[in-house]
């Protein structure tokens, strides 16, 4: 299995000219670019970059120059495509049970806006191993590194030295290495990919992770992320959020204190034992009529990516499961119940077993993962049985 990690570079530019010449080549990247989406959008069949699009301009610049602009002009087109027919899919799925109609109208509104040629604002130039060559010397300090820059013709041909970062050094001390790609955006910066491969982990256990409002992590079995440094608690955090007006410095603030309390949560865990994790897959939980302020303020998509990286680098691999009627499953004898879930604790009505309501749910994801299945509704009552 192959992770990769990216990272912007700290250029130092020897002199004008080289800047200069840098800030050229992006400029001809971005007008082509924006030339190539004008022909492009309109079509309908168009899937790759093809020599008859990319030849329909006519600019001093080499061929694979042109091509690389061409590509990007349609991975932009199938990114605003795909964000569309995402927004239709949960309008679609919105409509099959209750869902808030204001929600609705705002996903219209959405896909309104974004179904249309976009102005270009953002631009990375990508350049792959054809245009660059990159030598390393993981030196701790000096700019002894370069990137070999070439085959744009006589716009650009030159070296660019670069500094080794902390993260840097800390990747390729972990056994990562740089490919063959840079990625160059209008402030001059570099951003390279590193990569590496992973051995899949063939000794450990398979473990079922929910991930709650309460504790970030609950594992099936009945290891819980901890309180941070300073002894607070998840929902203290996510209260203290909702107290905030959106968009101002606080708010901000209390963003990044409860970002990096899932880090430090997640970062403290020992995954050592664990060799298949499934965890929950959710989706499109911020539409629900269901959701409320509270859960808004919830980060799963931030923990799932903390959670994915962790176990990328440690060789653990990682499979979802349907998470609907989890926390309200018995997982000894399989009673489903809304009234078995009461906050954080969990009693079954059927066999009065009591566990944590999370580690409950965690070992119901493991079930649920392991046999394939999904917990649904199979009468018209709202208690049953599901084994």
């Amino acid at each position: 299995m192959k992770i990769s990690r990216s990272i912007i570079l700290n250029i130092k530019m020897l002199n004008k000219i080289k800047l200069e010449k840098l800030s050229e080549i992006y400029q001809m990247g971005l007008s082509l670019t924006k030339r190539y989406l004008d022909i492009i959008w309109p079509l309908e069949t168009e899937k790759f970059a093809s020599t008859y699009l990319y030849n329909l301009i006519d600019v001093n610049i080499t061929a694979r120059f042109k091509q690389i602009c061409c590509k990007k002009a349609l991975d932009i087109k199938r990114s605003i495509k795909s964000k569309v027919e995402k927004k239709q899919f949960i309008i679609g799925k919105l409509f099959k049970e209750p869902f808030n109609e204001e929600h609705i109208l705002k996903l219209f509104k959405i896909i309104k806006k974004i179904d249309k040629k976009p102005e270009i604002t953002n631009f990375s130039l990508d350049l792959n191993g054809n245009f660059i060559t990159i030598e390393p010397k993981y030196k701790e300090r000096g700019y002894t590194n370069w990137i070999h820059i070439s085959s744009l013709g006589k716009i650009l041909n030159m070296n660019l030295p670069y500094l080794n970062t902390k993260y840097f050094n800390k990747l390729v001390n972990n056994g990562f290495k740089i490919s063959d790609f840079i990625s160059l955006n209008d402030k001059n910066h570099l951003k390279i990919v590193l990569t590496k491969e992973v051995k899949l982990k063939e000794d450990g256990q398979t473990i079922g992770c929910d991930i709650g409002l309460n504790k970030v992590l609950s594992f099936s079995s009945g290891v819980q992320t901890e309180p941070n440094s300073l002894n607070k608690e998840l929902p203290v955090l996510h209260r203290k959020l909702n107290r905030r007006i959106k968009g101002s410095k606080r708010y901000s603030e209390t963003m990044n204190e409860r970002d990096c309390y899932i880090k430090e949560a997640i970062n403290k865990i020992n995954f050592s034992n664990i060799k298949v994790l499934y965890i929950e897959d959710i989706k499109y939980l911020r539409f629900k009529k269901h959701c409320s302020k509270f859960l808004r303020c919830w980060r799963y998509a931030l923990i799932f990516q903390k959670l994915k990286f962790k176990c990328e680098e440690l060789g653990i691999e990682i499979k979802e499961a349907n998470p609907k009627n989890t926390s309200r499953r018995c997982s000894t004898c399989g009673w489903v119940s809304e009234k078995n879930r009461d906050g954080t604790s969990f009693k079954c009505l059927k066999c009065s077993c009591m566990a944590n309501a999370d580690i409950n749910g965690a070992k119901n994801i493991l079930f649920i993962g392991q046999n394939n299945k999904k917990i649904s509704r199979i009468s018209e009552e709202k208690e049953f049985f599901f084994n």
